[in-house]
């Protein structure tokens, strides 16, 4: 079951693998619009920066996203700066800075933005660091600001500047099993520390078959419940049948002209076996259900927990 999920993943991946493309082009247009119509130009960025946060794992893989991400926020501080709005183009300086993690940022987006980059830059270089630890149940992959930050059973991230970023953990072996939260780092508070368990979480399926909640797959039960009904059929058939004449079945024991009694020594057997089927399956399959119906349908994929 892993094996078919993970290639109709990677199925998918490749029907998508482009569809960051109108991303970089909205950039790209933004680059020659933000002069003259900077309140368009705010719009479309925005836009195109909550699509990136929304889809951290094309922003981690793809090189051209994260360049496309930093070239938003500097494209967006320089509209901001048009339409006289300086504060909000520092908070959207000091994103790129956040997310650039030390890396270069892009420049030509003209003078008042370099400058108020080497300004921010210069403010986070004499901040306060914070840091970053994550413990793994299993084996994890680490985004953070839809960059990667590391893989394994620990994922420490230091040196991490102030302020809000946003975290994704996967599962290595199973992604569709994941989490994704935000958090804070202060002067007060400048490290935050999670856990991540997929076991508690249930499935991303629609019927839940895969939950890793359940004793076993909801799928599993099912067929074991029927097998028992279907045993239980079975055996019963083969019982009504006991004692009768095998060239008239109407018959039964003691009529005349009766050579031969249907006796099949297997129909206790097939009840035991499907009573116990169904006893045995149906037990896993109410217990997994419960736990889901008070898990409730807003439950994540994952659980991390400070």
């Amino acid at each position: 079951m892993h094996l078919i999920a993970r290639r109709i993943a990677l199925a998918l991946a490749v029907v998508q693998a482009d569809a960051w493309l109108p991303i970089v082009e909205d950039v790209e247009q933004s680059k020659q619009d933000v002069v003259q119509a900077p309140e368009a130009v705010v719009e479309r960025l925005e836009a195109a920066i909550e699509w990136i946060h929304d889809h951290p794992i094309d922003a981690a893989a793809e090189p051209n996203v994260q360049r496309a991400h930093s070239e938003a926020l500097l494209l967006l501080a320089q509209a901001h700066l048009g339409m006289n709005d300086p504060a909000q183009a520092i908070a959207a300086i000091d994103e790129a800075v956040r997310i650039a993690r030390g890396d270069p940022l892009p420049t030509g987006f003209g003078n008042a933005v370099d400058d108020l980059v080497l300004e921010r830059l210069s403010a986070s270089e004499n901040a306060p660091r914070g840091h970053l630890r994550i413990d793994c149940a299993v084996p994890c992959r680490v985004i953070l600001d839809e960059r990667d930050a590391g893989s394994g059973a620990q994922v420490l991230a230091q040196g991490l500047p102030l302020g809000t970023h946003r975290l994704w953990i996967l599962a290595i072996d199973a992604p569709e099993h994941h989490v994704a939260q935000s958090f804070t780092l202060s002067e007060a508070t400048p490290s935050h520390r999670t856990t991540f368990d997929p076991m508690p979480a249930r499935s991303s399926d629609g019927d839940g078959s895969g939950s890793l909640d359940r004793l076993l797959p909801r799928w599993a039960a099912i067929l074991g419940i029927t097998a028992g009904v279907a045993s239980i059929a079975a055996g019963s058939i083969l019982l009504a049948l006991e004692d009768r004449c095998t060239n008239d079945l109407s018959r039964v024991r003691g009529s005349t002209d009766c050579p031969y009694l249907s006796h099949n020594p297997w129909s206790p057997a097939l009840l035991g076996i499907g009573a116990g089927l169904v006893i045995g399956f149906t037990i896993p399959l109410a217990i997994g259900d419960a736990r889901q119906r008070s898990r409730g349908r807003a439950q994540p994929t994952g659980h991390a927990s400070r």
